[in-house]
C-alpha cells in the first residue's frame, strides 16, 4: 500500500511538471530499483513482480490525475496570487 502511494505522488509531480515521455524512463528506473531492492530484502519473484506491477500503475494514475489537474491547479494558484502577472 505504502509503495502504490508514494509511486501515485512521485507521479503526480512528474505529471504536473512534465511532459509525456517522462513516463516510460521513470518507470524503467522505478522497476530496476524495485526489483533490486526486493532481491536484497530476499523476497520471492512473484512478490517483486506483483510490486512491480503495483509501482507502475500507480506512477502512471499519479502522472495522469496530475496532467488532468494541472489546468486546475493553476487557476487556483492564479486567483490566490497578490499581485498581478505582468503582461508583455
Amino acid at each position: 500500500m505504502l509503495v502504490a502511494t508514494v509511486a501515485c505522488l512521485i507521479g503526480f509531480f512528474f505529471g504536473l511538471h512534465y511532459k509525456f515521455l517522462v513516463l516510460v524512463p521513470l518507470t524503467a528506473i522505478a522497476t530496476l530499483a524495485y526489483a533490486f531492492a526486493g532481491a536484497l530484502h530476499g523476497q520471492a519473484i512473484l512478490a517483486i513482480a506483483y510490486g512491480i506491477v503495483v509501482l507502475a500503475f500507480g506512477l502512471q494514475a499519479g502522472y495522469m490525475i496530475g496532467l488532468i489537474s494541472r489546468d486546475f491547479l493553476g487557476q487556483i494558484f492564479s486567483r490566490s496570487m497578490v499581485v498581478p502577472p505582468k503582461r508583455s
